[in-house]
């Protein structure tokens, strides 16, 4: 199995807007999502609004988890959406 078929872009809308605090629920349950993926060897790409920085960043996921940072919660705006939809790092 190459690299390519190791990778997920994960697409979910409670990231594309400002966090709720506390978090709760769906965001929760995501993140240990993608620790899961993350422990059985998957790289990710996380598209995310940039007020999701301080919590994606305290969770320590290491260099296999990319975040797209958007600003508006439009993925068309962020600038590395193109290198991360093509697998380029």
């Amino acid at each position: 199995m190459n690299d390519s078929t190791r990778s997920i872009l994960f697409l979910e809308k409670v990231f594309l807007r400002p966090p709720s605090l506390p978090l709760r629920g769906v965001e929760l349950f995501n993140f240990r999502l993608i620790e899961d993926f993350l422990k059985l060897g998957f790289t990710i790409s996380l598209p995310a609004h940039t007020e999701w920085k301080g919590e994606i960043e305290a969770r320590e996921f290491g260099g296999r988890l990319t975040p797209v940072w958007t600003s508006a919660g439009e993925l068309a705006g962020a600038p590395d959406l193109p290198r991360i939809l093509l697998g380029i790092r």
